[in-house]
């Protein structure tokens, strides 16, 4: 820079030869030459333009023509914003600016950048103000500098939170249609760098690598307007279905800033893995981004391509976009499979440079892994609906079972009743049948039990609590198995002695579970005739079984 300032004809401009320069204007210009970092100087009513080798990069591709000329002449996009900020600086005034965007043509395009700079105002010998420099401050993030674009830093915060945003909403999906909304919902709010996308998720069961090498190796392309009939019905509870292994169907989840219909959004992607000599037949190469399994940049994508399409965030369209696959399964044969297709149209005020292929490349992933834990959700959602519809099946066999078991049961203790109370019949015949019939009855409140827990699985069971002796009840209960414990040889006690207390209790439930506690010991006794002891403990009684 120092070869451009002794170069330059000085004496064409207000300030005249660098021979007449007073001695503060000498001061600051050595002062700017000799830092590193980028400054310049504003100087005389046309605000001429001088700056040193730091400030190259920021004045981009209008470098060197911008040195030694008229600010305004070369940056007039700028001063609609910085004119403000100028007169107040002809005031005598300082001014700082942390962070502010200022959207600049230094590159050939119209660029959105951010810039931290303060304008510090420089008095002639008189007092008059000639102009002002970018004065150096220490900023602790960013070093010493007068003026520091902040651009990356910016816009790495703002991608940032598109994809903690679409972290966030993913968690919150539980079926492949809530995933496509909640991607819309996070790309929505970032239109600048998101200003559209399409989303298509794989109708297609997994089990076919699209890697070249793959079982049915790799083919062409076709898309259709169609939405999904035939060949490609609604999604199971998995979301995939079983269609032509030949044929990987993808259909468009949702779309961002396209109108639906639009002749860049097909609403089905059809890749036939036989085909393969086809070409692309659509804008997106879809074939491409399935052959290679990355990014795919998509350069100069058409002003007619793009009619009917209205801006997100930029004023302008993009003429950039980037294709990415969302990859995060394998197949039998351990490849990777392409679940889906994203493809985003480009920040148009930004170049397409690695910093946003890497963030395009974050979000393919991010979709990828919430695919993944959608279909483990949906999977998850149609066994416990596979489990309910077998219970549901389970309660209605116990319900027509237990109709089928009453009626002989209700037959059969009709004549039983009227054998008891025949006067010719002898006591000891009597107590037989007693028994007997006490059996019956127990038999039919058990069928009816069954009917209870169909009552339970619909939810509509109610206990009915009575005030109990339980000890007494739990004694007439254990007798109805005495004659058939005692008939094996074995002594049967029954022993509930302590304090009587009355309680409130289901009867009903209660002699259902001392029945599956005596018939318990009733197995036990049949297999083993050694003398043994049986201890039940409840909240309101205990009692002890002694066989021997």
């Amino acid at each position: 820079m120092g070869k451009l300032l002794r170069e330059k004809d000085w004496s064409k401009t207000e300030f005249g030869a660098m021979t007449k320069w007073n001695q503060t204007l000498i001061t600051m210009v050595s002062l700017i030459m000799s830092s590193s970092h980028p400054m310049s100087l504003w100087l005389g009513k046309d605000l001429t333009l001088i700056y040193n080798d730091g400030y190259i990069p920021i004045a981009g591709a209008r470098h060197p023509q911008a040195f030694g000329q008229p600010a305004r002449t070369f940056w007039p996009e700028l001063f609609p914003q910085l004119d403000p900020l100028i007169e107040d600086v002809f005031q005598g005034n300082g001014v700082y600016s942390e962070d502010a965007q200022l959207i600049m043509e230094r590159n050939g395009y119209t660029e959105e950048t951010y810039f931290t700079w303060s304008y510090v105002p420089i008095p002639d010998p008189s007092g008059e103000i000639m102009g002002f420099l970018n004065r150096i401050f220490l900023q602790e993030l960013y070093s010493s500098q007068a003026c520091y674009e902040s651009t990356e830093r910016i816009l790495a915060e703002r991608r940032l939170k598109t994809l903690r945003e679409l972290d966030t909403q993913s968690t919150i999906a539980r079926s492949m249609s809530d995933l496509g909304k909640c991607i819309n919902t996070a790309f929505t709010f970032n239109p600048y760098d998101v200003p559209f996308a399409l989303v298509y998720f794989c109708n297609t069961e997994y089990g076919t690598s699209l890697l070249p090498g793959g079982t049915g190796g790799t083919g062409g392309t076709r898309s259709t307007e169609r939405t999904r009939k035939s060949s490609l019905h609604s999604s199971s509870a998995t979301g995939t279905e079983k269609t032509d292994p030949a044929v990987w169907a993808y259909h468009l989840q949702d779309v961002v800033g396209i109108p639906h219909g639009h002749n860049l959004a097909p609403e089905t992607v059809e890749i036939h893995l036989n085909e393969m000599d086809q070409d692309e037949v659509h804008l997106w190469p879809f074939r491409k981004m399935a052959q290679e399994q990355k990014a795919i940049d998509i350069p100069n994508v058409s002003a007619e391509a793009l009619e009917g399409i209205t801006p997100q965030g930029w004023p302008e369209l993009p003429s950039h976009a980037v294709a990415v696959p969302i990859v995060g399964a394998r197949d039998h044969e351990g490849k990777d499979i392409m679940m889906g297709m994203l493809i985003i149209g480009t920040n148009p005020r930004r170049d397409f440079d690695e910093t946003y292929e890497t963030f395009a490349a974050m979000c393919g992933r991010q979709i990828a892994a919430a695919m993944t834990l959608v279909r483990n959700i949906e999977q998850e959602t149609a066994r416990a609906e596979e489990l309910a519809a077998l219970n549901r099946d389970r309660t209605s066999f116990f319900n027509s079972v237990s109709h089928e078991l009453r009626t002989p049961l209700t037959l059969i203790l009709g004549p039983l009743e009227e054998c008891i109370d025949d006067p010719s019949l002898s006591q000891q015949h009597k107590g037989r049948l007693d028994i007997v019939g006490r059996n019956a009855r127990r038999l039919l409140r058990l069928v009816n039990s069954l009917l209870d827990f169909s009552r339970v699985e619909a939810g509509k069971m109610a206990c009915s609590f009575r005030e109990t002796d339980l000890q007494k009840l739990t004694a007439d209960l254990a007798s109805l198995f005495r004659s058939a414990i005692e008939k094996g040889g074995v002594k049967y006690t029954v022993d509930v002695s302590g304090k009587a207390r009355p309680v409130w209790i289901d009867r009903d439930m209660w002699e259902v579970l001392s029945y599956v506690d005596i018939s318990d010991l009733e197995n036990r006794v049949q297999h083993n005739r050694k003398r043994f002891q049986v201890y039940t403990v409840g909240a309101y009684y205990s009692h002890l079984l002694s066989c021997g």
